[in-house]
Order: structure tokens, then sequence, then C-alpha cells
């Protein structure tokens, strides 16, 4: 299963889902609710797309540093504004930086949030290209793998996110050839996306 985290951003999203698009693969896009605030037509044009929207919390924190309050206030102003600008309320999260404390767990649960990680990561958060996010990746495509990338490079040490874009053909071609096919986490869960 392709994630995406951070977005949506203007660098690379339009990118990744015209590969996307191209390649005949869906996804789950981890959404930060300031960055659908930002750029809400990318947001639709995600959910429009056949992909799913997960949260990745409003304000990109590292909820195992917050407060149980902040987190809760972080975790519902995402959701609020996710679902303002798709209609689309996310049942995933994935925290940024993958932690998180065991008061935001307990927090993400009562509001209804189930919690995905990854099995597979193409390391592509720095300077890197394309070979080498598909290098990182390839190893670990095996059924129920859950990739993780990013469709942005905003909270990232690189300039942009095309390097992912670029990596998807590969990433995808590789995993069909090990009879995979490319769904959203609710699909992979055997649920019917929203």
């Amino acid at each position: 299963m392709l994630t995406f985290d951070d977005g949506p951003g203007e660098d690379a999203t339009p990118l990744v889902l015209d590969e996307l698009r191209r390649l005949g693969a869906h996804g789950t896009f981890f959404l930060l609710g300031a960055e659908v605030r930002l750029k809400p037509e990318l947001a639709r044009e995600i959910l429009a797309g056949g992909h799913e929207l997960g949260l990745h919390g409003f304000a990109h924190p590292r909820y195992d540093k917050l407060a149980p309050k902040q987190a809760r206030r972080d975790l519902e102003l995402g959701l609020e504004v996710i679902e303002a600008e798709t209609g689309v309320r996310p049942r995933w999260f994935r925290p940024p930086f993958g932690r998180m404390s065991e008061d935001s767990h307990a927090i993400c649960r009562s509001l209804g949030l189930d919690i995905a990680y990854w099995s597979s990561w193409g390391l592509d958060w720095e300077e890197t290209d394309a070979d080498a996010i598909f290098a990182a990746v390839a190893p670990d495509l095996h059924p129920g793998a859950i990739v993780l990338l990013h469709d942005t490079a905003r909270y990232g040490r690189r300039a942009s996110a095309e390097p992912t874009a670029s990596a998807l053909p590969a990433i995808v071609e590789c995993a069909r050839r090990r009879g995979l096919k490319w769904v959203t986490l609710s699909e992979g869960a055997g649920e019917e996306t929203a």
C-alpha cells in the first residue's frame, strides 16, 4: 500500500497524482490540516483520484512531546479542516516522525482514529534521487507492505519531492511483477474507502 505524508504540497502532490493516475495505482495520503487550509483544491483532487485521505495532524508536531490537551487540539483541528474542505473525515492517523505518547494514542482512539505506521520507507525526506528511493523501498515490497513516501518537501530536508514522483513507476512496476496490487489502507484492511 502506497502512503504519502506531509501534503498536500504544490511542489510535488500534482506530480504524484499524475503518476498514480498514469500507473493505475491508488494510495492513502496523510494530510496536514494546515496544508489543506492553504491548498484545499489539492486535497479534493487527491480524493477525486480515488485515493484515501488520512490525517497527519494539523501542524506537524511531535505527538510524543505534546501535552494531552495540545495533542487533542491539533488532532481535532486537522480533522475539522480536512472534513470541511473535502467532506471526508479521515479514519487513519499517522503521527509525524512516527512517534506518539500513550496519551496521544488514547486521544486518537477516542476520536475514532486508527493508527497507521509503515513497513517500508523510501528515505525521501532529504536530498535523494528516484533510484535511491526505489532501492530503499524495493526489498520490502511484499503482501501487506505499507510504503511511506512524501508528496511534498515542506517538512523535509530537500528542495522538492519531485524525486518521489519519479520513483513511483519503478516502485509500482516492481510490486506488480511480484503479484502485488496497489490499494488504499482501508481496501488493504478489507474495508471500503470513503
